[in-house]
């Protein structure tokens, strides 16, 4: 079975701690494996800030991250940006929305068993074109 895709949310939402959260809780609550569409840097600083012990494992395709998932959080590279919490700004909406767009692509093509999304700022997602209320 395909790994499940987590698109990032809004980068200066609750998204990137609550995946962070999910990570360390994956042992114990038996969870199949999954891999973040972007995000790196703000998975890193959202997880250092809040002091959760978590390795980023960046991987270049989604076929990487079931093996990764043991070892860390898999994310995928290419999209990226500042981790600003309680700021949403316009950027952060570009990236929330490129890594919605790029994890719905992944479950429709069958590369991702599913889709889970992290929360977003829809007033900002609208002002950088997501048309869906």
């Amino acid at each position: 079975m395909s790994p499940l895709a987590l698109s990032l949310g809004d980068p200066a939402g609750i998204g990137p701690e609550i995946i962070a959260c999910a990570y360390t809780a994956k042992d114990r609550e038996k969870l199949s494996p999954f891999f973040v569409v972007g995000g790196a840097d703000v998975m890193r600083e959202a997880a250092r800030q809040r002091s959760i012990k978590l390795e980023i494992i960046e991987i270049a395709d989604p076929a990487e991250a079931e093996r990764a998932f043991a070892n860390g959080l898999p994310v995928l590279t290419g999209l990226d940006g500042p981790y600003e919490p309680g700021a949403p700004e316009k950027h952060g909406a570009g990236l929330a929305l490129a890594s919605l767009t790029q994890a719905a692509e992944f479950t429709r093509s069958g590369i991702a068993s599913g889709l889970v999304t992290a929360p977003i700022a829809k007033a900002e997602l609208a002002e950088v074109g997501f048309a869906h209320p």
